[in-house]
């Protein structure tokens, strides 16, 4: 679908240099005393996250990627495979640990991904916002009658470390914002 520039927003996904880009910040539109309108563009490459400054003529035509999301349930890993279940189809989907290293640290049995498609392939699989993690390892924390409250480091049942309070114990279940890995509740 072809969209003028002025219409670029943040989050939309366009095609551009054969490539395909999401706008990572709101486009800066801007009039200069001199010449025509143009719209100061700050995006990301989608295949290797290289970010672009690119600067459009206000009406130029761009084209915008239709991208459709799909529910991938995560199955089960196998060397350097990851085997999800489309929800849509019923179909397993395999990928390569490699081509998905920002998801590796929450597979856990039965988590619910989003992928991102385009053009029947696989560009983009996204975590749930929030996990559930149980805590594998901690320290054993005592906390005096004057301290104020603190954090500890805690490895989860996937080795992943995260900061927690100090009541939070071996074994407990916590969950966890998975864009920047903060603890949230304990449950």
């Amino acid at each position: 679908m072809k969209i003028i520039a002025n219409d670029l927003r943040l989050g939309h996904i366009i095609e551009f240099q054969n490539s395909l880009w999401s706008i990572s910040k709101n486009p800066e539109h801007i009039k200069p005393g001199k010449g025509g309108a143009y719209v100061q563009v700050e995006m990301k490459n989608l295949y290797d996250m290289k970010k672009l400054n690119h600067r459009f003529n206000s009406h130029h035509s761009i084209d915008r990627a239709y991208i459709e999301e799909r529910k991938l349930q995560y199955l089960y890993d196998l060397d350097d495979n990851i085997t999800f279940l489309d929800n849509s189809n019923l179909e397993e989907v395999i990928l390569k640990k490699h081509s998905s290293k920002n998801i590796v640290k929450f597979l856990l049995p039965n988590i619910i991904f989003t992928a991102r498609v385009f053009e029947n392939k696989i560009i983009d699989i996204i975590p749930p916002i929030n996990i559930i993690f149980t805590i594998k390892e901690t320290e054993i924390y005592m906390k005096s009658f004057r301290e104020s409250p603190s954090y500890k480091i805690a490895i989860t049942e996937n080795d992943v470390k995260i900061m927690v309070p100090s009541y939070i114990n071996v074994g407990d279940k916590v969950s966890v914002n998975t864009e920047d890995m903060k603890f949230i509740e304990k449950l």
